[in-house]
C-alpha cells in the first residue's frame, strides 16, 4: 500500500524536474542566441516549479542584466545568496547589478566577497576591484601597467586608494582579506605597507586600539626592513594615538623615537653627499614643516601633562623657534600662543626674567591681532612675576593695565581677576589697606557667585590679610566661606587648599571645638593628598613640590592639634607617617606601583600605621626607643620599650618654638662645618682622545698642594672654646634632658636607639651597600695603548670609603680586595652603591683592582680592570642610591659640564653626586659626600633648617 502510494509522487516529482529541465534548456538557448525576454519568460516559468532553484535564478539575473533590469537582477541576486551564500558567482552577479544600478559601495562589498570564496578567478575579480575603486573614488586616469601588477600590488594600490578617498570602513575591509588571502606568499614589504593602511584607517575612525596594533605590527617590519618612511610614520602615528588616549608617556617615547630616526637619517644622508638632495627631498614629501611643528607643540604639552616642566620648555622653545624660521601661513596666531605657551613653563620654573619677555611678545602680538583678552592676561602675568621679582612698580602698572583692559571690554571674569591679583600685590607690599580693598571689590563683585572660583580666591585673599594682621577670628570665617565657594565650583585642589588652610589656622588654638575642626580638616586633607600622591605615581607624573609641601605640613599640623588634644600615641602615629612619606619622597623610588583608584576612598588611615604595627617592631628590639618629631610648635620625645609600648612622651612649650628651630639650625651649620675635613686628591686617568692643542701657562694643570679644609675660610669661622662647647651641651640638653633619669639608668653598655626627625635611624635595615674605592696597583697598567702609572694611593678615598661605610653600617671594599670581579659580581645585589675611585666621565670608565692579579712589573691589559659602560649594561640594577665620587682632578678649575653616559648606565639611580664642580675645593666636595650620609642616616630635622644650614 505505502508503495502504490509513493509511486505517483515519485512520478510526479520526475515529470516535474524533466520540465524544469526543459524549460532551463529553452531558456539558455533563448540567451545564447540573445532573445533575452524569451529566456526570462523560460527561467520564470521554471522557478514557478522550482522557487530555489539557483540555475535558474543565476541565468535570469544575467538575462535581467542584459535587458538593463537592473533592479530585478539585484533581486535574484540577493534572493541567490540568501540560497546559496557560499557561492561565489552570486556575489558576482549581486555587484554587477549593483555596478549598474550605480550602487558602487554595494558592488565593492560583493566583489571582497566573492574574491574570498572564489580561489580560481583571483586575477579577474581584483581587476574588477580596482574599476569599482576607481569609480568609487572617481579617479579618472587609466592605468597600463594594472595589467601586469600581480594581486597584491593591485590589492595594494586599491587599499592607498581607498584611503586617500577617505573611505576607510571599505579599505579596513580590503585589507583584512588582502592579509588573509595572501598569508603564506605575501613579502615584508607588501604586508608592512597594509599594516600602515590599516592602521591609517584605524586611526582615521578614531578605534585607537587597533590602530595602535597595527602601528606595531608595521614598526616591527620597517625596522627589519630598514625602511625609514614607514619608520617615522609608524611613530608619529602611535605617538598621536597615546597621545589622544590619555597616555603621554607613551606618547613621548613615540615622538623622541621618531625624532632620533629623523636626525639619524640626516646624518646618513649627509654623509653620502651625492644622494643627499634626492633624500632628503623624499622625506619632505611626506614630513613636511607643520608635521615637525606638531612634534615639537605635542611634545611640550605631554611633558607638561606629566609635570616635567624643564624638557616641556625644551620643546616649546624648538617649537617657537621653528615658527619663527618656517613659512608665514598661519604666523601670527600660532607664534602668539607659543610665546604664551614658554612664557607659562619658565614661569612656572622659576625662570621670571626670560618669563616676563615672552610675555611681552605675547602681550604686543596679542595687540596687534586685537585680542585684548590675551593682552590683558599677558599683563596680569606680567604683574604676578614683577611681583615675585620684587618691582613692585612694574607689577602695580601691568596689573592695574590688565584691570582697564578688561573693564573696557566688558570681560567680568578677568576684571575679578585682575582686582585679586592687585589685592596679592598690595598684600606682598605689606600695604595691607589697599589689598583689603581690591580684595572686598573683587568679594563684593561677585556677590551673586557667578564665578566662584575667583569668589573663593577673594576669600583667601582676605583670610591671609586677617591673618597677617592677627585678626584671627576673621581669618577662619574667610577661610570658611572660600571653603563654600571652592565647593560650589566643585574643584577638588581649591577645596582642599581651603581645608588646609582652616586646619592651619585651628592648630594654634586652644578650644577644643577648633581643635577638632582642625584635626577632622587635616585628616581630610592628608587622605586627599595621599591619594593624589599615588595617582601621580602610578601615572608617572613628578608630585608637584607645593603639593608635596601641603602634605608634609599636614602632617606635621595634625601632630600639633593631636599633642593639645593630649593624645600622644596617636602624634607618633602621625609623626612616623609623615617620616614614611618623606622617606619615600626624598629618598628611594617605590619599586611596585600603588593601589589606586580612580575614585578617592578613604586611604588615609591605611597609610597611617597602627599602634599595633609599630609596637610589633618595637618588640624586636633589645633596648630603648628615643624618637623624635620636630614641628612648627616644638619638638616631641617618645619613649618606647619593647614590650612595654610608651613609656614616656614629652612636649616642649610652644613659647620656645621659634628658639628650638634657631637653636637646631645653628648646631647643624656647626656640624656641618665640623664634618669630615679630609684632603682629596686627582681621580682623573688619562683622556683616549690627545687634545692637539697648544698648552699654555695658563691652561698647564698645576698641582695643587693637599691642604685640609681647615685652612679653608669657612674653617676660621669655626665656633672655638668654650662657645662651642656651649652649643654642645645646649644641644644635649634640648635632646636627652627630659630622659636624664632614663640615661642614667641604662647599663653601660646597653643599647639605645635613637631615631631623630623625619628620617629613618633604620633605613638600611633592609638595604644592601657597597662601599668600594682606592684601588691597588702592584703594576703598570695598559690605557689607550699607552702605558699608564697612577701617581699614588688614593688616601682622600681610603678615608671617604671608610666613613660612608661607618654611616651605611657595612664594611669598606678597599685596596686589593676592590676588584673589577667583586663589584660587578656585587652590583646587582646591592640597593645603595658608593664608589671613590680612578674614573673618567668623558670616556665612560671607572678603575679598580686588576683581576687576576698580575705578575710582579708585568703590563695589565684594560679588560681586567676598567669598568665600562656596555660591561654596567649588561647588569640588571636595582641599586636605588648611588653615588660616583670619580674622575675630578683635586683641582679648582674644572669643567662644570660632565657627560652623562657613564650615570645613565646605572638606570636606576635615584641619586646621583657628579664631582667636580667649577670653583669648589676638593675638600669641599669630600664634606658634601660625607655631609649627605651623614644626614641620610644620622642627622634629623625638619627640610627647611637643613636647608638654612646648607
Amino acid at each position: 500500500m505505502i508503495v502504490e502510494r509513493l509511486l505517483p509522487e515519485c512520478l510526479l516529482l520526475t515529470v516535474c524536474l524533466l520540465q524544469v529541465a526543459c524549460l532551463q534548456a529553452q531558456g539558455d538557448d533563448a540567451l545564447r542566441k540573445e532573445n533575452y525576454e524569451e529566456a526570462v519568460h523560460y527561467y520564470t516559468q521554471g522557478l514557478m516549479l522550482d522557487a530555489k532553484d539557483c540555475q535558474l535564478l543565476s541565468c535570469r539575473a544575467l538575462a535581467f542584466i542584459h535587458m538593463k533590469q537592473y533592479e530585478a537582477a539585484r533581486l535574484d541576486g540577493e534572493f541567490l545568496i540568501q540560497i546559496r551564500p557560499e557561492a561565489p558567482q552570486n556575489h558576482y552577479l549581486l555587484s554587477l547589478a549593483n555596478r549598474y544600478l550605480g550602487h558602487i559601495q554595494k558592488a565593492f562589498h560583493s566583489l571582497l566577497r566573492c574574491l574570498e570564496l572564489d580561489s580560481m578567478h583571483r586575477n579577474e575579480i581584483v581587476k574588477d576591484l580596482y574599476k569599482a575603486t576607481k569609480r568609487l573614488c572617481k579617479v579618472e586616469t587609466h592605468d597600463k601597467c594594472c595589467e601586469e601588477k600581480g594581486i597584491e600590488e593591485l590589492l595594494l594600490k586599491i587599499g592607498y586608494l581607498l584611503c586617500d578617498a577617505a573611505l576607510h570602513e571599505l579599505c579596513i575591509q580590503l585589507v583584512s582579506s588582502a592579509v588573509q588571502l595572501c598569508q603564506s606568499t605575501m613579502s615584508d614589504l607588501i604586508r608592512m605597507q597594509f599594516h600602515l593602511i590599516h592602521a591609517n584607517c584605524y586611526s582615521a575612525i578614531n578605534n585607537k586600539d587597533m590602530a595602535k596594533t597595527a602601528y606595531e605590527n608595521c614598526l616591527k617590519l620597517a625596522v627589519k626592513l630598514r625602511s625609514t618612511q614607514e619608520q617615522i610614520k609608524c611613530c608619529a602615528g602611535l605617538a598621536e594615538a597615546h597621545m589622544t588616549a590619555g597616555h603621554p608617556e607613551d606618547a613621548i617615547r613615540y615622538y623622541l623615537e621618531l625624532l632620533a630616526i629623523l636626525e639619524h637619517n640626516e646624518q646618513e644622508a649627509r654623509d653620502q653627499y651625492s644622494g643627499y638632495e634626492r633624500h632628503a627631498l623624499s622625506i619632505r614629501e611626506f614630513w613636511s614643516s607643520e608635521r615637525q611643528e606638531t612634534v615639537y607643540l605635542n611634545l611640550t604639552k605631554a611633558y607638561w601633562i606629566i609635570q616635567q616642566h624643564h624638557k616641556a620648555l625644551v620643546f616649546g622653545k624648538k617649537y617657537l623657534e621653528h615658527l619663527i624660521g618656517g613659512p608665514p601661513t598661519g604666523y601670527c596666531q600660532d607664534i602668539t600662543s607659543a610665546y604664551h605657551q614658554v612664557a607659562k613653563l619658565q614661569e612656572k620654573l622659576g625662570l621670571y626674567n626670560e618669563s616676563v619677555i615672552n610675555y611681552q611678545q605675547y602681550c604686543e602680538l596679542s595687540k596687534m591681532l586685537g585680542n585684548s583678552i590675551a593682552a590683558a592676561e599677558a599683563h596680569g602675568a606680567m604683574g604676578v612675576i614683577h611681583t615675585v621679582l620684587g618691582n613692585y612698580d612694574l607689577a602695580v602698572t601691568h596689573a592695574h593695565q590688565s584691570f582697564n583692559l578688561s573693564k573696557s571690554i566688558g570681560e567680568r571674569q578677568l576684571r575679578l581677576a585682575a582686582m585679586i591679583r592687585l589685592g596679592d600685590i598690595y598684600r606682598t607690599t605689606k600695604n595691607l589697606e589697599e589689598a583689603v580693598n581690591w580684595y572686598q571689590q573683587a568679594w563684593d563683585h561677585d556677590s551673586r557667585g557667578d564665578d566662584p572660583k575667583l569668589k573663593c580666591q577673594a576669600a583667601l585673599g582676605l583670610a591671609e590679610v586677617y591673618k597677617d594682621t592677627a585678626q584671627y577670628r576673621h581669618a577662619l570665617y574667610f577661610y570658611e566661606q572660600a571653603l563654600e565657594a571652592a565647593e560650589l565650583a566643585g574643584e577638588d585642589e581649591w577645596i582642599y587648599k581651603c581645608k588646609f588652610k582652616i586646619a592651619c589656622s585651628c592648630q594654634f588654638s586652644y578650644l577644643a571645638k577648633e581643635l577638632m575642626k582642625g584635626f577632622n580638616a587635616f585628616k581630610e586633607v592628608i587622605a586627599y593628598y595621599c591619594w593624589l600622591s599615588r595617582r601621580f605615581t602610578v601615572e608617572g607624573i613628578t608630585l608637584p613640590k607645593d603639593t608635596n609641601d601641603i602634605l608634609l605640613e599636614s602632617y606635621d599640623g595634625i601632630q600639633s592639634i593631636l599633642e593639645k588634644l593630649g593624645d600622644s600615641l596617636k602624634v607618633f602615629q602621625y609623626a612616623e607617617a609623615g617620616r614614611r612619606h618623606r622617606f619615600l619622597t626624598y629618598t628611594f623610588m617605590i619599586e611596585e606601583p600603588p593601589v589606586w583608584n580612580s575614585v578617592m576612598d578613604e586611604p588615609s588611615m591605611s597609610l597611617i600605621p597602627s599602634i599595633e604595627e609599630l609596637y610589633s617592631i618595637l618588640d624586636l628590639l633589645s633596648g630603648p626607643v628615643l624618637y623624635y618629631s620636630l614641628v612648627d610648635t616644638g619638638l616631641y620625645l617618645w619613649v618606647l620599650k619593647a614590650k612595654e609600648g610608651l613609656v614616656h612622651f614629652h612636649a616642649t612649650s610652644n613659647a620656645v618654638s621659634e628658639a628650638i628651630h634657631r637653636q637646631i639650625c645653628q648646631f647643624l651649620q656647626l656640624v656641618k662645618n665640623k664634618s669630615l675635613l679630609y684632603e682629596t686628591e686627582a681621580r682623573n686617568i688619562p683622556k683616549r682622545r690627545l687634545r692637539q692643542t697648544t698648552v699654555g701657562k695658563r691652561n698647564k694643570r698645576q698641582r695643587v698642594p693637599h691642604s685640609s679644609c681647615k685652612d679653608s675660610p669657612t674653617a676660621e669661622r669655626l665656633l672655638e672654646g668654650a662657645e662651642e662647647i656651649e652649643h654642645w651641651k645646649q644641644m644635649y640638653l634640648l635632646l636627652f634632658g627630659p630622659v636624664t633619669e632614663l640615661m642614667e639608668e641604662l647599663p653601660e653598655g646597653s643599647d639605645l636607639l635613637i631615631v631623630p626627625d623625619k628620617h629613618l635611624i633604620q633605613i638600611f635595615s633592609k638595604s644592601q651597600a657597597l662601599v668600594v674605592g682606592s684601588p691597588h696597583f702592584s703594576s703598570p697598567l695598559s690605557l689607550w695603548g699607552r702605558v699608564w702609572k697612577p701617581w699614588g694611593p688614593l688616601i682622600g678615598a681610603q678615608k671617604e670609603v671608610i666613613k660612608v661605610a661607618e654611616y651605611l653600617q657595612t664594611e669598606a671594599v678597599m685596596g686589593e680586595e676592590a676588584t673589577k670581579k667583586l663589584v660587578l659580581s656585587q652590583l646587582p645585589h646591592m640597593t645603595i652603591v658608593h664608589i671613590a675611585t680612578y674614573g673618567s666621565w668623558e670616556d665612560g670608565v671607572l678603575v679598580f683592582t686588576p683581576h687576576p692579579p698580575p705578575v710582579a712589573g708585568e703590563l695589565v691589559e684594560e679588560r681586567s680592570y676598567l669598568l665600562t659602560i656596555p660591561e654596567i649594561l649588561e647588569l640588571k640594577l636595582k641599586a636605588k642610591i648611588v653615588v660616583l665620587s670619580s674622575c675630578g682632578d683635586g683641582g679648582t678649575n674644572q669643567d662644570p659640564v660632565v657627560p652623562l653616559e657613564l650615570p645613565t648606565a646605572f638606570l636606576r639611580a635615584v641619586i646621583l653626586v657628579r664631582h667636580p664642580i667649577r670653583h669648589s675645593s676638593s675638600s669641599r666636595h669630600t664634606k658634601h659626600r660625607e655631609f649627605f650620609w651623614e644626614t641620610v642616616a644620622l642627622v634629623g630635622c625638619l627640610d627647611t633648617e637643613l636647608q638654612a644650614a646648607q
